[in-house]
């Protein structure tokens, strides 16, 4: 009896021994372009994250949105609208887009053209008065 005990304990202790373990993944985060280009008016463009992790896109820049700006983790590739407000500035401006997904962190430049400036006619000139 003593025999039956003894494995039953040492089994135990060896089922406890394997059982489960902490299955651990390795946070990824893959976006496909390293900047962005849009228009001075009705700017559009997009880029693709593939991540593991929950994510989220972000800017200091309050001329851009995204959609979606935030989301859960696939094995499909995301692809993100960016948009921006029309410039009316005469200069081109730009920004840095962060996407975070979990604790990795990846970045993109955007840049958005100037407003095009049309160049004012010149006026005639006058004819000459008759003699």
């Amino acid at each position: 009896m003593k025999l039956k005990h003894i494995c039953i304990l040492a089994c135990s202790l060896l089922l406890a021994a394997c059982g489960e373990k902490e299955l651990t993944v390795t946070p990824e985060l893959n976006v496909d372009k390293n900047g962005i280009f849009l228009a001075a008016v009705d700017g559009k463009s997009s880029f693709e994250i593939t991540t593991n992790q929950s994510w989220s896109i972000t800017s200091e820049a309050e001329w851009l949105s995204f959609t979606p700006a935030e989301g859960k983790a696939s094995e499909e590739a995301i692809i993100i609208m960016v948009t921006a407000k029309d410039n009316p500035e005469k200069e081109t401006r730009s920004a840095v887009i962060k996407v975070q997904a979990g604790e990795l962190e990846k970045s993109l430049n955007a840049s958005q053209s100037a407003k095009e400036v049309s160049e004012p006619e010149p006026e005639p000139e006058p004819e000459p008065e008759p003699e």
